[in-house]
């Protein structure tokens, strides 16, 4: 199944608007579609949509946990620029959404479904090369759909944004193309190690096992 996915909040009552999730099976464009239109007239609920597949046992009303995902379709590198987790991409992505003014969403379409096993070690190393938001890492997240509206909550208004949602737009067009899960994993593990050899200081090895937390605290 495939999982819709909406939460949001009033940034000025501080009142929580969903969350909701709703499963659909795969080919339902058009129950998908309306119920994510449907859902984005509510002000303040931001919807999302996955890019996994979930198995059909899973609760109903649930999100889903990556021990629920059954097949990882793309992975994601979440690119928030008023953070400071923009970094530079190792590989250029097929398709790209700015879900917010400067801040992007980078998906990279696989040629081969992956399993939660041979996804998350890419994950990791793509948070960890790209120096992004740790959501990269997570591959049973849930993704801003082009199109809809971005609500911000509170914590988004003490940094800095207007509280006039924005229209989640394509950056970049999806001409079809898919990437090799093995291309993106060498991509990902070459610029690891040229990073971890451009820092390496005398008696230590190139490699790290720092989080992505870890090294934006650097």
């Amino acid at each position: 199944i495939l999982v819709l996915f909406a939460v949001g909040e009033n940034p000025a009552t501080g009142r929580k608007e969903g969350p909701l999730s709703l499963h659909f099976r795969i080919g339902d464009v058009e129950g998908m579609t309306t119920t994510a239109v449907g859902w984005a007239r509510h002000p303040h609920l931001n919807v999302y949509a996955s890019w996994s597949v979930f198995r059909r046992s899973l609760a109903r009303g649930a999100k889903g946990e990556e021990a629920d995902v059954v097949a990882v379709l793309a992975l994601v590198a979440d690119q928030d620029n008023d953070k400071g987790q923009g970094g530079d991409l190792p590989l250029p992505a097929p398709y790209e959404i700015e879900s917010s003014a400067g801040n992007f969403q980078a998906v990279y379409p696989l040629s081969r479904a992956l399993s939660v096993g041979e996804a998350k070690p890419i994950a990791q190393a793509l948070a960890e090369v790209v120096g992004c938001d740790s959501r990269t890492k997570d591959t049973c997240g849930v993704w801003r759909v082009p199109g809809l509206l971005n609500w911000p909550n509170k914590r988004k208004l003490d940094r800095g944004r207007s509280p006039v949602p924005q229209l989640v737009t394509v950056a970049k067009a999806w001409t079809s193309e898919l990437i090799d899960p093995a291309a993106l994993a060498g991509a990902v593990g070459g610029s690891r190690r040229q990073s971890s050899s451009r820092q390496e200081k005398p008696g230590q090895s190139g490699a790290s096992d720092a989080s992505v937390e870890d090294l934006l605290a650097r």
